[in-house]
């Protein structure tokens, strides 16, 4: 798997710039994009587990590494728990989310993930 498509960064972009304007009073001090990924989990854990869900994110880790020599991403627990991502760089957690969308989008499919996406993020059709 190469680098994520367009359309899945400006994704991770458009569910970071909405997660900022919706629940910025709400987590002050929390990055927008940490509130992404953790949202991101909660759906993939319902959906897949969390064994499901560790493995997409270590495999966007991965990815991200491969793709992105400047990536500093986390050195995964085994429940890839969210205090792994709270130190990373915006740019970095963008990129890791672009691979983790990738991922959703080639395993369940572009409307599946969408569905679930939308069920905490409304879409624009």
């Amino acid at each position: 798997m190469g680098e994520p498509s367009v359309a899945m960064k400006e994704l991770a972009q458009r569910l970071v710039a909405g997660e900022e304007r919706r629940d910025s009073k709400a987590n002050p001090g929390k990055n927008a994009a940490v509130r992404v990924i953790e949202k991101l989990q909660v759906l993939l854990t319902r959906f897949s587990g969390s064994e499901g869900c560790s493995a997409l994110l270590r495999r966007a880790v991965a990815l991200s590494r491969i793709h992105t020599s400047s990536f500093e991403g986390p050195a995964l627990s085994p429940d890839a728990s969210i205090s792994s991502f709270i130190e990373m760089s915006d740019e970095d957690i963008l990129t890791l989310m672009a691979h983790l969308l990738e991922l959703m989008n080639t395993f369940i499919g572009k409307a599946l993930t969408l569905t679930l996406i939308s069920e905490v993020y409304p879409l624009d059709k």
